[in-house]
């Protein structure tokens, strides 16, 4: 059984047209709401919003359910200066968020 991963977008995941680039297919989610975080100032490639943490804070976005491999094409897309981390959501659930690497 191929186990299945959410993954949390507050930016071009939701895209239509990102998805079918990444995944050949639509992605199916639900609006969720990422606590304790907000979007810095700061765009990584002069463009996408850094997330930072911030007590009392939240970002608005949505959970996608993905399987393995589709994480893998994620990570892939995110690129190298991201590093995936397993946050929980509002709800309760854990999802994957993509956070600017330490440098």
């Amino acid at each position: 059984m191929n186990p299945t991963h959410l993954i949390f977008s507050y930016g071009t995941l939701q895209e239509p047209k990102v998805q079918i680039a990444i995944y050949e297919r639509l992605l199916q989610g639900h609006k969720a709401i990422l606590p304790n975080y907000t979007l810095a100032n700061k765009k990584m490639y002069g463009q996408y919003p850094v997330v930072i943490p911030n007590s009392g804070l939240c970002i608005a976005g949505v959970a996608y359910e993905i399987n393995e491999a589709e994480l893998a094409l994620t990570d892939a897309y995110e690129g190298p200066d991201y590093t995936r981390s397993l946050l929980p959501l509002a709800n309760g659930k854990k999802a994957w968020v993509y956070l600017e690497k330490p440098q």
